[in-house]
């Protein structure tokens, strides 16, 4: 986006953020509807992996 559309960075990576949450929000609907559940160790694992680094 920095490139193409001249944006910022920090608001490109704001953006690029947004994008990635709602994809997974959606695919998080989707595969709820099927009635497939996620497995929760891998997911709780790959949270907490990604969420103490920003909390430090």
């Amino acid at each position: 986006m920095t490139l193409l559309v001249a944006v910022p960075l920090e608001q490109a990576a704001g953006t690029s953020l947004v994008v990635i949450t709602l994809t997974s929000a959606a695919a998080l609907v989707v595969r709820s509807g099927v009635g497939a559940a996620p497995e929760r160790p891998p997911v709780l694992a790959l949270t907490a992996a990604r969420a103490l680094p920003a909390l430090a």
